[in-house]
């Protein structure tokens, strides 16, 4: 049930951008959904639910970082995922990185989130960056195929 539920976290983040962008064409999304107890919010704590460290779904790496790792099934396959959630000495969530597996598809999901958050801020061939006033969101291609996109609040930038 905890893998299941983990499964579906970066699934909801798209989601979450997509629903997000409907209603404020300047607005990125500022959460990740990690099941039905524990979502992780930009500048928000991070409250990690006991029986998630408890059993070794989520690790707490060091204070205040978060490594949990799941498969997420795309269109195109089943991509392995390492996320690790940074929070500062409040314990308030200030990063959310993704990291994804070599069949990870960066031109594919480029495509998406051009689609749900529009024009980026800035973009090259291997990066590409949305911003609104407090969220900084980056996607990039990885060398050989280890891609990953980073969340972060634009507090204290």
């Amino acid at each position: 049930m905890i893998r299941t539920a983990l499964i579906l976290a970066s699934f909801a983040l798209c989601q979450a951008a997509a629903a997000q962008a409907d209603t404020d064409s300047t607005a990125l999304f500022r959460y990740a959904y990690f099941g039905e107890d524990w979502t992780v919010t930009l500048d928000e704590p991070v409250a990690v639910p006991s029986y998630l460290l408890e059993s070794g779904a989520v690790a707490e790496v060091k204070s205040g970082v978060y490594r949990l790792g799941f498969y997420q099934s795309f269109d195109y396959a089943a991509v392995p995922i390492v996320v690790t959630i940074t929070a500062d000495s409040d314990d308030l969530a200030v990063s959310l990185r993704f990291d994804y597996g070599e069949e990870y598809d960066f031109d594919h999901e480029r495509r998406s989130y051009e689609e749900t958050l529009g024009t980026p801020a800035s973009s090259d061939d291997n990066t590409v960056v949305w911003e609104d006033a407090v969220t900084h969101f980056k996607l990039v291609r990885g060398v050989g195929g280890n891609s990953y996109s980073v969340l972060q609040t634009r507090r204290g930038r």
